[in-house]
């Protein structure tokens, strides 16, 4: 698949997920704003950046990295990361569990990368670790 093919699974799954917590999701009408989409839960308006995190660029089994240094759409724009003051969370896809990560702009505010843990690490490490049962959406 090609990464705009999983961008758009990303963006379908989030939207099914946000249906079945009974928000609303809108998008932007143009691709300059650094977030992808509006969730509506009611009560307040999030910024959202989704994302597809795949096993790709992992070096641990059951966890992902995701890369926050794009700026999507802007082929020839500076690479920089995601400011809390252009988007309130992140939403990441795990197609290898079949769920979304909801992490909040105070854990990746300025952060290249960002892993997600979905079973448990081979050493029984805890400490530092964000576990996907912590931030399930």
């Amino acid at each position: 698949m090609t990464s705009a093919q999983k961008g758009e699974i990303a963006q379908l799954k989030v939207q099914l997920r946000a249906a079945q917590k009974g928000f609303t999701v809108s998008r932007p009408t143009v691709d300059v704003c650094r977030y992808d989409l509006i969730v509506d839960t009611g009560a307040k308006l999030f910024r959202a950046q989704i994302k597809y995190a795949g096993s790709e660029g992992s070096t641990s089994t059951g966890s992902v990295v995701v890369g926050l240094r794009k700026w999507p759409g802007r082929k020839h724009s500076k690479s920089r990361t995601y400011a809390k003051s252009e988007c309130d969370l992140l939403l990441v896809y795990i197609p290898q569990v079949d769920q979304i990560a909801c992490i909040t702009s105070e854990a990746f505010d300025g952060k290249p990368t960002v892993r997600i843990r979905f079973s448990p690490a081979k050493n029984a490490q805890l400490k530092g670790i964000r576990l996907l049962h912590d931030v399930a959406w």
